[in-house]
């Protein structure tokens, strides 16, 4: 039997404080040598794109494929296939949009654990889309945040996003009209856009500031300039394989020779103790998310294991269909 599950049983089973620990659990077995992260594949047509990503764990005991499609016309659709490591069976195929906006989220969430001061209290976001929600919700459970400042170029949504957040997170929220605003006297920021062009000045960021970059994992996309870049005393992605051919922040300056893939850390190896994060409060940190399958996997193991001893979603005979 294949355990099917739907968006309100995945947000029921998945809070951010759960979150956490798979996406640190991620990072660890990313670190080791028997799980398995592949880059996500992007199949391009006329007017949409195909993506998968792959990802194997023995000491899980699964392995899951990510799917989703993206269409000019409609959303985005995305499904996890988790798979038993011992035998192969489809045990769950889980609608994915809420989990991949939680795990992202938590990812940052991780990153701020190890690379952000830990008395660091101001928070800025610079994006209020979907995702953005669960940035500040993991960074607020990572750090005793008392002031988040947002930005949007609509004035409407970053007044709405501050009061969500003042309301869900019973934490002052202020919303800014210029990045320049939004990043001014801040410990932590984090963009979460689908900008082509930097959306603050480099030039701007004060020392002890830790950057959390989730929004550009598209070699086209571009959240940050050089000088944020430049200016990062440690650099670190999620994935060095998959930030060369997705992390625009990366691609652009090394490709124009201002840097060098040997000067990116993978996080993994922080988190997992074989390399030091932040040496002193006055480094300024950076975090290049992509999002990798083995995060998907972590938190789609979580979420079955939850969900059998919940006795939550529907069984399906997916061999009556063959």
């Amino acid at each position: 039997m294949t355990l099917v599950l739907n968006e309100s049983d995945i947000i029921s089973l998945f809070p951010m404080e759960d979150a956490i620990k798979a996406s640190d659990l991620a990072f660890k077995l990313q670190a080791g040598t028997q799980s398995v992260n592949h880059p996500r594949i992007r199949i391009a047509n006329k007017n949409q794109f195909f993506n998968y990503m792959t990802a194997s764990s023995p000491e899980l005991g699964f392995y899951c494929m990510k799917t989703y499609s993206i269409h000019k016309n409609t959303s985005p659709t995305f499904y996890v296939y988790l798979y038993d490591y011992s035998n192969g069976d489809l045990v769950s195929i889980m609608n994915a949009s809420s989990l991949g906006q939680i795990r992202t989220g938590a990812a940052s969430g991780i990153a701020t654990k190890y690379l952000s001061k830990q008395n660091s209290t101001n928070l800025s976001i610079i994006g209020t889309g979907y995702q953005a929600k669960t940035q500040a919700q993991a960074i607020a459970a990572i750090r005793p945040i008392t002031l988040i400042k947002v930005y949007s170029r609509s004035l409407d949504n970053r007044n709405r996003f501050a009061k969500w957040l003042e309301q869900n997170l019973n934490i002052e929220c202020i919303p800014v009209t210029s990045p320049e605003d939004c990043i001014e006297k801040s410990d932590i920021i984090t963009t979460i856009t689908t900008s082509k062009t930097p959306v603050f000045r480099g030039s701007q960021i004060t020392p002890g500031t830790h950057i959390n970059a989730a929004g550009g994992n598209h070699y086209m996309r571009r959240e940050l300039d050089d000088d944020t870049i430049l200016n990062s005393n440690l650099i670190t992605t999620d994935d060095i394989s998959q930030a060369r051919v997705e992390c625009g922040d990366l691609i652009n300056p090394i490709d124009r020779g201002l840097l060098r893939w040997h000067h990116i850390h993978q996080l993994s190896e922080i988190v997992s103790g074989s390399k030091i994060g932040r040496r002193n409060n006055n480094q300024i940190t950076l975090y290049e998310s992509q999002g990798l399958a083995i995060q998907d996997l972590t938190a789609a193991a979580h979420i079955y294991s939850k969900a059998i001893q919940s006795k939550i979603g529907t069984n399906v005979d997916i061999e009556t269909y063959n």
